[in-house]
């Protein structure tokens, strides 16, 4: 008797278990591969992707978010989840269809095959809890032999797994999934090949995207021009897609992200072992150029300096530093704007590669427009031609006999002045609201220029060094005075 009562109870907590498993992402995870309550980081990891598969995952507009980026470190059970979410919504509806692509054709078929044999695995003891208890009517097709492309039964597809940049034609899914489209530090820093992935995703997989489907990016973060990078710098994309980060280590909290995955012990000595901008990357999502790069902070305005009283822009002097280009790769680069208090105000920016017969038109309506008072230009190379015809169109063309004209020649190293004026750069220079979609190649120069690091381009941070010294110098007066006009 007391042996039926305990087989009952049995059945009723088994029953209990797989009801949970099929309503709750989270519940299937635990009842099917042990996933512990005591993972906070998996709990807030299941409940986003259930959410987000219901439509419950709303942005401030109470609109349901279609794309989801999850920035997590390394062996924290980020992919193994995101196998399970993939068989569970296949569970949840038959009619789901499944793209996914991993940084090589090995990784995203180990994902398909592992969402297949987790939705056909088979019990060894009868007890046992596996997937068809759960859901009973979702079957692979058989005779779908394909670990990379399969379906379910009475389904002609279901799922897709492709390398990043393969070649994928026929088939769309109402889920796209891409998880590490990163291999390696080498990938990480080759801009190249980080271009080449954003052509493929957004020019081919998006491609394939069913109307109204879902997007999950599921990456380490490793720079600014991934593909995350790229979205999040997009002023519209950033807006569309709900973000979920996690460090492997809470500084403010001393506490470990799960420390049944990674310890305090292994965390520090992988710390002392990995180069650091390698470890940041993997265990804080802080992208090689953020760690390595000169400026870390851009301090913007929202309106310039004003007289509270009478409402007048407040400004010392209205100035521009223009670097021309020496080589044929250069740029030339011209910020200007207004100095007040020591600090200076970003207004405009002419920063290209156009020819000079371009420029010189450009460069005087700028100055024009942004009534500019005091200009400096770099001699070398070309400069004071370009200086010369300057002057000459403003003052016969657009008859403008106020702008004071400038030039000089420059003798001093420009990574050593760029390098001793950085802090003053970060602390002393506003650039206006959504700047760097206003002058996106002179945001890319600024933001990417990296401190110990062969640089592409530096005209941008030379330009803005050479206006903090055309401040601190009072620049202008002195060099008339100098006699080096």
């Amino acid at each position: 008797m007391k042996e039926n009562k305990e087989i009952e109870n049995y059945l009723i907590q088994r029953e209990f278990l797989i009801r949970e498993a099929r309503k709750s992402f989270f519940d299937f995870c635990h009842v099917l591969h042990g996933y512990k309550k005591s993972w906070n980081h998996i709990i807030k990891l299941c409940d986003v992707l259930q959410k987000f598969y219901e439509n419950k995952l709303l942005n401030e507009s109470g609109i349901p978010y279609q794309k989801l980026m999850i920035n997590m470190p390394p062996r924290h059970y980020k992919t193994r989840t995101l196998i399970l979410f993939c068989a569970w919504i296949l569970g949840q509806d038959n009619f789901n269809t499944i793209i996914s692509t991993s940084y090589s054709d090995d990784l995203a078929t180990e994902f398909s095959r592992f969402t297949r044999d987790e939705i056909s695995k088979q019990k060894n003891l009868e007890i046992d809890i596996v997937y068809s208890d759960i859901f009973e009517k979702t079957k692979v097709q058989e005779g779908n032999a394909s670990y990379s492309k399969w379906a379910l039964h009475g389904q002609h597809f279901n799922y897709l797994g492709a390398g990043f940049g393969a070649s994928i034609t026929g088939k769309g899914g109402k889920f796209l999934i891409i998880d590490d489209e990163i291999k390696s530090y080498e990938e990480a820093v080759n801009e190249i090949q980080l271009e080449k992935k954003f052509e493929w995703y957004k020019n081919t997989f998006l491609s394939r995207l069913e109307e109204g489907g879902k997007q999950i990016i599921c990456m380490t973060r490793w720079s600014d021009k991934d593909i995350c990078g790229k979205l999040l710098a997009d002023e519209f994309e950033s807006k569309e897609w709900y973000q979920l980060k996690f460090e492997a280590y809470n500084q403010e909290t001393d506490k470990m992200l799960c420390n049944d995955m990674m310890s305090r012990e292994s965390y520090e000595n992988k710390k002392r072992l990995m180069d650091d901008e390698i470890f940041q990357a993997n265990y804080h999502q802080i992208t090689v150029e953020k760690k390595g790069r000169l400026y870390q902070e851009f301090k913007e305005y929202d309106r310039l300096p004003t007289d509270i009283n009478t409402g007048q822009i407040l400004s010392d002097r209205r100035i521009c530093f223009i670097d021309t280009a020496d080589q044929g790769n250069d740029y030339l680069c011209a910020p200007c704007g207004i100095e007040y208090q020591k600090n200076f105000y970003l207004t405009d920016v002419i920063c290209t590669r156009e020819p000079q017969e371009v420029t010189e038109t450009k460069v005087c309506e700028m100055l024009i427009r942004n009534n500019i008072k005091d200009v400096l230009i770099e001699s070398n190379a070309g400069g004071r031609a370009f200086a010369r015809k300057i002057e000459m169109l403003l003052q016969d063309h657009y008859k403008r006999n106020d702008i004071q004209i400038t030039w000089f020649t420059q003798t001093e190293n420009k990574l050593s002045r760029i390098l001793v004026n950085a802090s003053n750069v970060e602390s002393r220079v506003f650039y206006p609201q959504s700047w760097y979609l206003q002058f996106p190649d002179f945001a890319r120069q600024m933001k990417g220029f990296m401190r110990d690091k062969h640089n592409k381009n530096d005209d941008a941070p030379d330009s803005i060094t050479g206006i903090i010294e055309m401040i601190d110098k009072n620049t202008g007066e002195v060099f008339v005075n100098l006699g080096i006009r």
